[in-house]
C-alpha cells in the first residue's frame, strides 16, 4: 500500500533530528559498547528492537578482527567476572521490560503496551544471538469502529553481527512472528520482518550507517535506514543520531565509574499491522500508525542496569482496515518507562 503524502513529509522531517546509535547494526559509543541503529520505534517490533539492541549486547569472545575498543569491553566484562553461561552451551545476556502509555480521547484511541524480551546467544558461536519477545497491547476505543480490546505481537528475532575489519561491520536480522488478535490465526497473522546494516567507522567520534528495514506491515512495508552517529570533540557529552527512520540527541549531564545519567530528545515511528477478527465475524487486518516526539532520561549503572523514563506528544494518528479506508485519530501524549537488565 502506497504510503500518504502526509506521513512521507512527517517521516522526513522526523529524520532531521538526529537518531540513536541504533546501528542495530551494531556501532561502538563512547562507552566501548556495541549499539545499533533501529526497536524503540516503539510500537513497531522491528524499528524498536533496533533500538533495544542499544543495550542487549552479550559477552563475545576475543577475534582478530574486533576493533581494539571491542577487545577492551570484553576484558572489562571479564575482570567484573560477567558470567552469563547456562547449560547446554547457552548464554544468557540482556532481559527487557517496556511499558508504554497512550491516554485515549473521545475522538481517538487510547494503547497501553507492555513489552517483554531476553537476549541468549551460543557458546559455539556467539555472533549470532536469539531474542524471544512478546508485547500484549490493550486498546481503548475508538468507539466509532470495532477494534478488538487486546492485540500480541509474539516473535523470534535472530541476529547477526559480522565484523568485517577495523572499520566496516555488517549487522542483519530476521525475525518470524504471530501479529494478532489470536481469534484470527490465518496466515496474515504471521509476518517476517527483518533488517540490514552495513557500518562504517570513520573515526572514534564518527560513523557511518545505511541499509533497510523490513517491517511487513500493510501500510508501509519497508523503510530505508541511513545515517550517522556523531559525537563532537569539542563537547563529548553531546551526541548526534542522526539515522532515518529514528533520529536522536542525547546530553550526558553526569558520569563517572558508577553510572551514566542522560537526557535526549527523539523522534519516532509507531504502530504496526494485526490480523483481527472483526466484530461481524469476518477475518480482517487492522492497522495502526502514528509519529511521536520524545523527551526522555536513561542512566546506565556499572552492574549492567539501565532505566529509562519517556514523555511525548503523538500525532499523524491513523487506522485503516485492509477493506476499509483510513481513519485519522485525535492527537494524544505517550509516556514510557523501561528496565534493562
Amino acid at each position: 500500500m502506497k504510503l500518504p503524502r502526509k506521513k512521507t513529509v512527517a517521516l522526513l522531517c522526523l529524520s532531521l533530528f538526529p537518531l540513536p546509535a541504533w546501528a542495530q547494526g551494531v556501532l561502538p559509543n563512547s562507552n566501548t559498547e556495541w549499539v545499533s541503529v533501529e526497536e524503540q520505534l516503539t510500537d513497531s517490533g522491528e524499528l524498536e528492537f533496533l533500538q533495544y539492541q542499544e543495550n542487549l549486547h552479550g559477552n563475545v569472545p576475543p577475534h582478530p578482527v574486533y576493533p581494539p575498543t571491542y577487545q577492551s569491553q570484553i576484558q572489562k566484562d571479564e575482570a567484573e567476572g560477567y558470567d552469563t553461561l547456562m547449560p547446554n552451551g547457552l548464554n544468557w545476556s540482556k532481559h527487557g521490560i517496556t511499558t508504554t502509555v497512550l491516554p485515549g480521547t473521545d475522538g481517538g484511541m487510547g494503547l497501553t503496551s507492555v513489552d517483554l524480551r531476553t537476549q541468549f546467544s551460543l557458546e559455539s558461536f556467539p555472533l549470532l544471538s536469539v531474542t524471544p519477545r512478546f508485547r500484549f497491547n490493550f486498546v481503548d476505543g475508538p468507539t466509532f469502529t470495532d477494534v478488538p480490546s487486546r492485540l500480541y505481537d509474539t516473535a523470534l528475532d535472530f541476529s547477526l553481527f559480522l565484523p568485517i575489519n577495523q572499520q566496516w561491520s555488517f549487522y542483519g536480522g530476521v525475525a518470524p512472528g504471530i501479529y494478532s488478535d489470536f481469534d484470527n490465526m490465518s496466515s496474515d497473522a504471521f509476518r517476517i520482518t527483518g533488517r540490514a546494516l552495513f557500518n562504517y567507522k570513520r573515526s572514534e567520534n564518527l560513523r557511518f550507517s545505511f541499509g533497510f528495514i523490513y517491517l511487513d506491515r500493510d501500510d508501509i512495508a519497508a523503510l530505508p535506514a541511513a545515517g550517522l552517529v556523531w559525537t563532537p570533540e569539542s563537547m563529548p557529552a553531546l551526541k548526534f543520531d542522526i539515522m532515518f527512520p529514528k533520529p536522536k540527541i542525547s546530553y550526558t549531564y553526569s558520569e563517572d565509574q558508577s553510572h551514566k545519567k542522560s537526557l535526549y530528545l527523539a523522534g519516532e515511528f509507531g504502530g504496526g499491522t494485526w490480523a483481527i477478527e472483526r466484530a461481524s465475524g469476518l477475518d480482517d487486518n487492522f492497522t495502526y500508525s502514528d509519529l511521536r516526539l520524545l523527551l526522555g532520561i536513561e542512566q546506565i549503572l556499572t552492574d549492567q542496569y539501565t532505566w529509562f523514563a519517556e514523555a511525548g506528544y503523538v500525532f499523524n494518528r491513523s487506522i485503516e482496515y485492509s477493506t476499509g479506508p483510513e481513519m485519522d485519530l485525535d492527537e494524544s501524549g505517550l509516556i514510557r518507562a523501561g528496565l534493562r537488565y
